[in-house]
Formats: structure tokens, C-alpha cells, sequence
């Protein structure tokens, strides 16, 4: 359910699809990009922000530290599947 997978530097973003081998976005009322950030914040502690159609993005301090990022790409994780029900 993750597509265009994107960064530079420390900024990153992905695109939640419905079907990631076809790109086929999830139909826009649905809310699933806030539905994965309001998991990342309830239950991982992280907070970050959803562009324009579903995407997800992530830009942490420059003194962000090896666990932090870990801790950020767990929480995203957990939330993308428990979501997705991938």
C-alpha cells in the first residue's frame, strides 16, 4: 500500500495507493493517509503531516538521533499496516 517512495536528506514522503503494482490510488474520502497518521501519533508517539492525495510526509529536526528515526519508521510501520491490513 506504499508507492513513490521519495526523499532527500532527512525529508522523506510516500504515497498511500490502494494497490502498489498498479498505482491505483485509494478513493479520497476515505481518509486513509489520516487514518495512518492518527495511528502513528496514538499509538507510536510520532507526529507528522499528509500532503495533497494521500501522501505522507516526514521532515524531523537536523538533531534528530539513530533511535528517533528508528522509533519513526516503526510507528509508521505498524501504522500503515494496521490501517491497510496489510
Amino acid at each position: 500500500h506504499v508507492s513513490n517512495l521519495r526523499h532527500l536528506g532527512l525529508m522523506a514522503g510516500f504515497t498511500l495507493v490502494e494497490d502498489a503494482s498498479t498505482g491505483r490510488a485509494y478513493e479520497g474520502a476515505r481518509g486513509v493517509a489520516a487514518a495512518v497518521l492518527k495511528h502513528m501519533r496514538d499509538e507510536g508517539g510520532v507526529i507528522t503531516r499528509i500532503a495533497p492525495g494521500d501522501n505522507v510526509v516526514f521532515a524531523p529536526p537536523l538533531v534528530v538521533n539513530r533511535g528517533e528515526i528508528d522509533l519513526i519508521v516503526e510507528a509508521t510501520s505498524k501504522a500503515v499496516r494496521a490501517v491497510t491490513g496489510a
